[in-house]
């Protein structure tokens, strides 16, 4: 055999494995499932009843009958957009619930429910921002004093709170929260897990049923 013929076909042998490896990694590419592609819809639900407007939206859950809940801030909107809202209502309400894009009904339970607490607080979060595990509703906020996490029924009815406005003493106080920016409830345990992290730096874990502290973990040193 020449050197001719001998390069000839070793070039051969490389093209063929060259198009084998080519065609799997096309048919691994083409095996892998498809990343989602999201696209907003702007015009996903119908105007609010009544011309009531909202403020910052401080949060958004689904309860297990397919209810959207959102979660706003009425004290962030502007002066100029509260006109609309006047009659029947001054501001709007705390949280509202929608479904099938069609507001069923508002709620301004945090206000109400902290009337029933004044033995307790008697002051709701002024940045709300709340969820709905088990289909109570349990709000909480951002700023500075919002020390405190309210639970509510999906009516609107105040069941228990925990924590006390103003009162944080940092990441190793059982007994007030500091700013408290999520809120889960496992259901296996009936804990509430919180993401006490806008003022304070830890997940602290209470019982969702009697607010009973159960323990807590992070950077737990002083944080004031």
């Amino acid at each position: 055999m020449n050197t001719k013929m001998l390069l000839a076909g070793v070039g051969a042998a490389i093209a063929v494995i060259s198009a084998a490896l080519l065609n799997i990694r096309a048919t691994a590419q083409t095996s892998r499932a498809q990343i989602p592609m999201f696209e907003p819809d702007p015009l996903w639900s119908e105007a609010l009843p009544n011309k009531w407007v909202t403020g910052q939206v401080g949060g958004v859950a689904v309860d297990s009958h397919d209810n959207v809940w959102v979660f706003h801030r009425p004290a962030t909107i502007p002066d100029g957009e509260k006109a609309a809202a006047l009659n029947p209502l001054r501001r709007s309400a705390a949280f509202q619930r929608r479904r099938s894009w069609n507001s069923l009904r508002t709620e301004n339970s945090s206000r109400r429910g902290a009337a029933r607490a004044r033995g307790t607080s008697g002051r709701a979060p002024s940045t709300e921002s709340s969820s709905t595990p088990k289909d109570n509703v349990w709000l909480s906020g951002s700023a500075k004093d919002d020390n405190q996490i309210l639970k509510f029924t999906s009516k609107g009815k105040f069941l228990m709170q925990i924590g006390h406005a103003g009162k944080n003493q940092g990441s190793n106080d059982t007994n007030n929260l500091g700013g408290p920016a999520g809120l889960f409830v496992y259901q296996k345990t009936n804990e509430l897990f919180v993401a006490d992290g806008y003022f304070n730096h830890r997940v602290i874990v209470f019982d969702a049923d009697t607010g009973a502290y159960k323990r807590h973990w992070g950077r737990t040193e002083e944080t004031r």
